[in-house]
């Protein structure tokens, strides 16, 4: 196979699912850490592998043929065991589909991997042992071998969305990526002709799909893991990492907070220092601060800022609403209503924005060290 582009896969890491992509004779051409780690080795170890020699021996020849029969239009759903490193077996999902870098490049088949839980994985034959042959899983009856469920059962919705999600996702940064090709192309071949407004303009639209897909990515994985112990403090602090050093204050914000929230939580602080940075308009000071209120607690992010007039005080947090993309407080009012929290915004307009994230009592705690130890999270998690 020709060489494909070192840049092509790094999309890979920040894919939630284990993933893999095979070549056309089944070589593996990339996987990312997530299935690495499942089958027991090192991120890089299984470049160059045989794809398809993962597979447990009885039903490698059945798989190998029905990922290679895919075309560019169709997709595949398999349950299959898959061989760890030390020998062990594991029983997953896969989800396959077809992608071409370009129209020149032999097609690529991508596979992404969602282990079954514990409780359906059924106690498999050692290889060779009567039986051994089964490894769709259920009863060992002796009956015909079978490599894989073509239509396997229930997925929970979340993690059958999000693994449509991915794919889509992975499939139209591709397209993206041809269509920038071929832009480049017709500006080598346009160079000094009037057209090249034109070329500069599908660049700049392809430039906002493909923020546009980022947000979507953000979206995917709104509620799809559990609440998390995090403290409000240490989270501020890291969002506040790009601004300008020396304007965000937290005096009144103790560092004994700790509150059970949505994995994004982090993304709300930075959504609206983002909002104060783009339509405050002339901020110098930012301040986060937290008190108790009859409710619960309320957290305040307030700047010196223009303010928001009193008729767009709600509209703000509506999707599209903005003189940029829209998404910022939209997204931050999603993530934060997930957790059961709340956010409003309360400042006076001509003397700088305020919003206010209300936690309801139950949902936070004020301790020096974390509730509870988090447990190890597994992706997709219902």
């Amino acid at each position: 196979m020709r060489e494909v582009p070192e840049d092509t896969f790094g999309f890979l890491a920040g894919i939630p699912l284990p993933m893999v992509v095979l070549d056309a004779e089944g070589a593996i051409v990339n996987a990312n850490s997530r299935f690495s780690g499942l089958l027991g080795y090192l991120h890089g170890e299984l470049g160059g592998a045989d794809g398809f020699g993962l597979v447990d021996p009885v039903d490698r020849d059945l798989v190998r043929s029905l990922v290679r029969q895919m075309n560019d239009e169709g997709g595949l759903a398999l349950t299959a065991w898959l061989l760890r490193k030390d020998g062990s077996r594991v029983r997953l999902q896969s989800f396959w589909s077809v992608s071409r870098i370009d129209a020149s490049r032999p097609p690529l088949s991508i596979g992404l991997f969602v282990e079954m839980p514990a409780e359906d994985q059924p106690v498999l034959p050692a290889a060779g042992s009567p039986g051994a042959s089964l490894l769709s899983g259920g009863p060992r009856d002796g009956g015909p071998a079978r490599a894989c469920d073509p239509a396997p059962g229930p997925t929970d919705p979340g993690r059958r969305s999000q693994i449509i999600h991915t794919i889509i996702f992975h499939d139209t940064k591709n397209r993206l990526a041809a269509l920038r090709g071929y832009a480049d192309l017709l500006r080598e071949s346009l160079s000094g002709s009037s057209f090249l407004s034109y070329i500069d303009k599908l660049e700049e639209i392809a430039a906002e799909i493909e923020r546009d897909l980022g947000v979507a990515s953000m979206f995917s994985h709104v509620g799809l893991i559990a609440p998390q112990w995090q403290n409000v403090r240490d989270v501020v602090v890291r969002s506040a990492s790009r601004e300008p050093g020396g304007r965000i204050f937290m005096d009144d914000l103790p560092g004994s907070i700790w509150c059970l929230a949505d994995p994004l939580f982090p993304r709300v602080f930075s959504n609206l220092f983002e909002n104060a940075r783009r339509h405050g308009e002339k901020v110098t000071t930012i301040r986060i601060g937290a008190k108790e209120a009859p409710g619960g607690l309320v957290i305040s992010v307030e700047d010196d800022g223009v303010g928001i007039p009193a008729d767009q005080k709600e509209r703000i947090f509506e999707h599209g609403f903005g003189r940029h993309t829209g998404y910022g407080l939209y997204l931050a009012r999603e993530v934060l209503s997930i957790a059961g929290f709340s956010i409003q915004e309360t400042g006076d307009p001509g003397k700088g924005a305020r919003f206010d994230i209300h936690i309801p009592r139950g949902r936070y705690v004020h301790r020096p060290s974390c509730p509870e130890e988090p447990d190890p999270i597994r992706i997709p998690a219902a």
